[in-house]
């Protein structure tokens, strides 16, 4: 199998929050890790089955203590996106091109 990927992807194990939409008044959250990340998607370690296709928010806490030292608090990003695969170890996600930057008091 060829490496469709052209951007560089980053080991990168942080916490995440996943919000799977499942309907229009219908949704499941739940709390995971990253296992690789780039700036165009990630692969998500879970036990969740969250079909091929479905649209998710992905708020990936960044705990850069440059960040803490410049706003009080860690970061997280708040993107969007869909899954593109399934497998046993989790899913892979890629991002819309919509994001935020949020302070992380909590963490």
């Amino acid at each position: 199998m060829s490496e469709r990927r052209n951007l560089e992807r980053y080991d990168l194990t942080v916490p995440a929050r996943v919000t799977v939409y499942k309907s229009h008044d219908s949704k499941e959250v739940f709390e995971t890790n990253t296992c690789n990340i780039s700036s165009k998607g990630a692969f998500i370690k879970t036990e969740h089955i969250v079909p091929e296709g479905t649209k998710l928010q992905l708020d990936v806490i960044l705990p850069v203590n440059k960040v803490k030292e410049l706003v009080g608090a860690s970061t997280y990003v708040k993107v969007t996106g869909k899954v593109v695969r399934v497998c046993i170890e989790g899913i892979a996600v890629t991002f819309d091109n919509k994001y935020e930057l949020m302070p992380y008091l909590n963490y």
